[in-house]
């Protein structure tokens, strides 16, 4: 910018001290015309005053040959003043259209550094951006050889001695003898009144023959007992009526007994396997997630007291039912 400010200045300067030329020069034409017109007076008077004082023609024509020559010489330098003017002209409109180029020139580096400014602050971005994940990988890498430091403590450090629990009956047979259904939810333990509700569907069951006559399918539910109830689904077929699956719903939360109370002695869940037939009676589990724990302990002791033990492992948003396309449990 600096440089385009100093080529102006030159210019300005060059501008006026031409202008200034052209000045003296219109001055001393002004005064060359000022003296010729003088000297034209004074020569136009002296024939008169020869003829009074007796000139000679001569003197007259010679004031005539001078009067013709200053007249050129003004034309002359009023063609070259014209000629000056021109050129001023022509000149002051170069130092218009350089002027002109001047400020493009200025928008055009103003724009040029501003481009050049955000690419600064781009790659300052990626700089940075750089850096950051340099770190990251470095703290990555410091991760990996603390990871590998320890992966080669633990294969350094001997194995602890792992014992191996055999249970009765390490092969499963599908139940066919009375069968108990519990529920282990949130370390508590509720017995499940499959077979009770499942009793009451069937005498259901006979009444929903008739509403499939009319209605392609049918939903409803059974009880509630001891906390539960049944909801059901049958559909109409050829041969009446179709269930297509059926659900055992808590009406209540927190059913039953916190684990380590149900295992106690007194508890509801002692007092109620007290009365089974250990010989011919199955106990299910129905356990979900959060208490699979719970259910290896229930079955250790259930085991120690001669029952068989069938294990149903439920996903957290898994209900109990059954269905005609549904497995038996299956004990050891």
């Amino acid at each position: 910018m600096s440089r385009i400010h100093s080529t102006h200045d030159d210019e300005s300067i060059g501008s006026d001290s031409f202008l200034d030329v052209v000045s003296n020069i219109v001055g001393i034409l002004i005064i060359l015309v000022m003296v010729a017109g003088s000297r034209a007076k004074s020569y136009v008077r002296e024939p008169g005053e020869a003829k009074s004082n007796i000139a000679t023609a001569m003197d007259a024509e010679a004031a005539k040959a001078d009067l013709r020559a200053t007249r050129r010489t003004a034309q002359s330098l009023a063609g070259e003043l014209d000629m000056l003017t021109r050129e001023a002209s022509t000149l002051a409109n170069e130092v218009k259209a350089a002027e002109y180029a001047r400020i493009q020139l200025g928008t055009f580096v103003a724009t040029t550094e501003h481009e050049l400014k955000k690419q600064r602050d781009e790659l300052d971005d990626k700089t940075k951006r750089q850096h950051d994940l340099a770190a990251r990988m470095v703290a990555a890498r410091r991760k990996l050889d603390d990871l590998q430091r320890e992966q080669i403590s633990v294969v350094s450090t001997a194995a602890p001695e792992i014992v191996v629990k055999s249970y009765p009956s390490p092969i499963s047979a599908t139940v066919f003898t009375t069968e108990v259904h519990y529920r282990l939810l949130n370390k508590r333990l509720a017995r499940v009144p499959f077979e009770e509700l499942k009793d009451l569907l069937l005498d259901e069951r006979r009444q929903l023959v008739w509403k499939l006559e009319d209605l392609p399918e049918v939903s409803g539910s059974v009880g509630p007992r001891d906390g539960f109830r049944l909801d059901y689904h049958f559909v109409r077929t050829v041969r009446g009526g179709s269930l297509t699956a059926a659900y055992y719903i808590p009406v209540e939360s927190n059913l039953g007994e916190p684990f380590a109370e149900a295992l106690a002695e007194g508890s509801q869940f002692r007092r109620a396997i007290e009365r089974l037939d250990r010989q011919n009676t199955t106990i299910t589990v129905w356990t979900y997630p959060d208490s699979f724990d719970e259910f290896r302990q229930l079955r250790k002791e259930l085991y120690r007291l001669g029952f068989s033990v069938a294990g149903r492992p439920l996903d957290k948003d898994s209900r109990i039912g059954f269905s005609p396309g549904g497995s038996k449990s299956a004990a050891q």
